[in-house]
């Protein structure tokens, strides 16, 4: 999407419902604010809903510095204890669903204070250009209500504003006039067919569920989805840290999308083409030589398509020739966590990379852990996926560093029976090995390649 390209055009920004991970959409703003994209409308739903406000006010310096503090009693009325491990996050989401269902919802005064606090005064709310529709579900009905905000008087936007993020059971309905309100996403939290009503020329939509597949209906030729590859985060927990993490994934999620940065979970200034030239070297020399490091290329690139399917797998991303030297360079940094936020050069990620395991085969295996554990909140998801990691009883970092220490060691050989079955049932372990030995073999002199 280029500036000079969408003069001109009516552009819609779609905010999906997803509470604490609304942070990855200020993220996609900033992004859109970067490459001078103007928005004429935007729709919400929940916390959608609520940076859609921030949307139409143009306060994207309050949104971003809202978000960069927010914690959980800012918003609704529980204070979670702090999760150092897992008992401790799961005594916190025990108390939180006790109080919600013993309440009938945990109160959200905190969040009508938010609100009241951020919105304009009338005479302010009545000039913004920006069209701006949010919804709601009426709670007897169990229907959709669909309202563009405008003109509006100011206490039923704050209104309006509270029941479609009033995620009933946790949270409590809310009250407007006669009718009890609650979370306008119950049926669908994407409000792109508010946003069709329009008629824009181009609509981005920012969804915040990448655990499920995004409900997207009517015409999409002009739709631009932008999404998260790396969880965000429990919804009802508001982590200052987490946010700020998410606010870059945003920024650069949507930086990807419009072609100004390359990667899948991670982001690239570049593409890498020398380091895709030095594979493909590798594995042409590798015909022409003998040798048990030569029959083992040789057979890596034999299975090719089992390890290309087993690799998507893990990169969920479609591999072609352009793009699987960065597959298996980013799968590396994500069974080494190596951090999503910063914008790399292919270089530069590569010293990391390298850097990263070197300082895994140094260390005490019980201490290696600690460099897999962030300094924010994890999800329910995230503890699942760490303990697997952690416990598992060969973990995929481990049988790795194996293969890539026998290497080392000029054992390249698949005459063991051993290694044989071995390489039949997980050929994609002995071709992650190579890579990550032939980058540290070689990383000085991939770096210095121009």
């Amino acid at each position: 999407m280029d500036k000079k390209k969408e003069e001109g055009k009516k552009l819609a920004l779609v905010l999906a419902g997803g509470g604490s991970r609304g942070a990855y959409q200020i993220g996609v703003w900033k992004a859109m604010r970067k490459l001078g994209l103007s928005i004429d409308l935007v729709t919400g739903i929940s916390v959608g809903a609520l940076n859609g406000a921030f949307v139409m006010q143009d306060y994207f310096d309050q949104a971003e510095k809202m978000w960069s503090t927010i914690s959980t009693p800012d918003v609704i009325d529980y204070d979670p204890k702090s999760s150092e491990d897992f008992t401790d996050y799961t005594r916190n989401l025990i108390s939180l669903a006790v109080k919600a269902f013993s309440q009938g919802g945990i109160k959200t005064g905190p969040l009508r204070r938010l609100i009241d606090n951020y919105l304009m005064d009338q005479d302010q709310l009545d000039q913004l250009p920006v069209q701006f529709g949010l919804v709601v579900t009426n709670d007897e009905t169990k229907e959709r209500e669909e309202y563009f905000v405008n003109n509006r008087p100011r206490q039923e936007i704050c209104d309006l504003l509270m029941a479609s993020a009033s995620l009933f059971p946790l949270l409590k309905k809310t009250r407007i006039g006669q009718e009890d309100y609650i979370d306008g996403g119950y049926r669908n939290h994407i409000p792109l067919s508010l946003a069709q009503s329009q008629d824009p020329d181009i609509i981005v939509v920012v969804d915040i569920f990448p655990e499920k597949k995004a409900e997207l209906e009517g015409r999409l030729d002009n739709v631009l989805l932008v999404r998260p590859t790396w969880p965000l985060g429990d919804m009802l927990i508001f982590d200052w840290r987490r946010s700020q993490r998410n606010i870059r994934l945003g920024y650069n999620d949507f930086m990807k999308a419009c072609g100004h940065y390359y990667g899948y979970y991670y982001s690239f200034y570049d593409q890498g083409i020398f380091l895709k030239q030095n594979l493909v070297n590798i594995l042409v020399a590798a015909r022409k030589q003998e040798g048990s490091r030569a029959q083992l290329l040789l057979a890596i690139l034999k299975n090719a398509r089992k390890i290309q399917k087993q690799v998507e797998s893990k990169w969920d991303w479609k591999i072609g020739r352009n793009n699987y030297h960065l597959a298996l360079l980013e799968v590396c940094g994500k069974l080494f966590s190596l951090p999503p936020e910063p914008v790399y050069t292919v270089k530069g990620f590569i010293q990391v990379l390298v850097s990263r395991i070197k300082q895994v085969q140094q260390m005490d295996k019980d201490n290696i852990s600690q460099i897999y554990m962030p300094n924010y909140q994890l999800s329910y998801q995230e503890w699942l996926t760490y303990f697997y990691q952690r416990l598992a009883p060969l973990p995929d970092q481990d049988r790795i560093l194996t293969l890539v220490e026998q290497f080392k060691q000029g054992d390249w050989a698949l005459d063991s029976l051993a290694n044989r079955l071995f390489f039949q049932v997980d050929p994609t372990s002995f071709a992650f090995a190579v890579f990550i030995y032939e980058l540290m073999e070689n990383e000085r002199n991939l770096i210095q390649e121009s």
